[in-house]
């Protein structure tokens, strides 16, 4: 984003809310372009617009420093972000999610993006939850601000392996 703000000779002022907050934002045009935690198939696109894909992340569970992974997650406990969407795999799998707000100060067993397991120390399963793909998000009707961003966004080389590589160096969780 930065980047393109540069080509753009435009200034970023970052906005942090959540999802809903954000969107209805966009959709009132008082933001320009929402990035961060979306993800494919999102049942926005009445609302807003979006990129294709730039990032795909693998889910899967970790156990903490010094804790060993179970061999299976079968009658497991396992911590997972309220807006992760993965609680049904994880019943699928026999165990027992908690859904949280935060996963911060989490003790145990946690179903997270590989990149966070790594960056706070924990060991990555072998279990895939799934594998979001990530977008951006643009007011409705603004298809030549959309096409200028897909644009930059397709001319960025290596962008998937920097992002990951930020991720992954990424400590905020």
């Amino acid at each position: 984003i930065r980047s393109l703000a540069e080509s753009l000779n435009a200034e970023i002022r970052w906005h942090w809310g959540g999802e809903s907050e954000l969107i209805a934002a966009l959709h009132e045009f008082d933001l320009d372009l929402v990035i961060g935690g979306l993800v494919e198939g999102a049942p926005l696109r009445l609302v807003v617009a979006f990129t294709k894909p730039y990032l795909s992340t693998e889910i899967s569970v970790g156990a903490p420093p010094g804790e060993a992974l179970p061999a299976q997650l079968d009658g497991q406990t396992v911590a997972v972000q309220r807006t992760a969407a993965m609680a049904h795999k994880l019943r699928e799998k026999g165990a027992q999610p908690v859904l949280l707000e935060s996963l911060a100060q989490v003790e145990g067993l946690v179903a997270a993006p590989r990149w966070w397991l790594r960056a706070h120390g924990y060991e990555a399963g072998p279990w895939t939850l799934g594998q979001p793909k990530h977008v951006m998000a643009v007011p409705p009707g603004e298809n030549a601000w959309l096409l200028r961003l897909q644009r930059h966004l397709n001319g960025q080389q290596g962008l998937r392996e920097r992002l990951s590589r930020l991720e992954a160096d990424n400590d905020e969780g």
